[in-house]
């Protein structure tokens, strides 16, 4: 387990939240998927079947696992509201948006345009750093009354 933490990427939030959880819990986690016969953890997210047997085993793990580690406070550090974690439904409705929706999306952009979501995460970076600048240039500039903005919401300059 030591060896598969230390050879996460440092850079990364995901490698970087994965180390906060504790290493019981994330022996649990790949035992379970061990347990069921999995080499690893990889639902059919490009299929058109949830309900497959397949994607149906894999939905069982990742719910009771999610269970069982939030419940004994393995993610607490996310801030997670542990009041929801036993309503199944809204779990399983969570995981399969999760999964079949946000995964299958940047699954399928990685098979029609390789590369594709690390450039547009690079391009999701950059417009979220102007758009900073930007609520930051407005800010400076009405301090210095460079700029009126209005009771409107218009903006005008002085």
């Amino acid at each position: 387990m030591r060896d598969l933490l230390n050879s996460l990427p440092e850079a990364s939030l995901i490698s970087k939240n994965i180390k906060r959880i504790g290493e019981p819990h994330l022996l649990f986690m790949f035992r379970m998927v061990a347990c069921f016969g999995l080499q690893h953890w990889a639902p059919d997210i490009l299929s058109d079947d949830p309900e497959s047997m397949y994607n149906l085993l894999h939905e069982y793990i990742a719910l009771t696992t999610f269970e069982q580690v939030a419940g004994h406070f393995g993610y607490i550090f996310t801030g997670i509201n542990l009041s929801y974690i036993h309503d199944f439904s809204l779990m399983r409705r969570l995981y399969r948006n999760f999964v079949f929706s946000y995964m299958r999306g940047l699954a399928k952009l990685e098979v029609k345009t390789p590369g594709g979501v690390a450039k547009n995460k690079i391009l999701g970076n950059i417009t979220k750093r102007r758009k900073e600048v930007h609520v930051l240039f407005f800010q400076i500039c009405h301090s210095r009354e460079l700029i009126n903005i209005h009771s409107s919401g218009m903006v005008g300059s002085m």
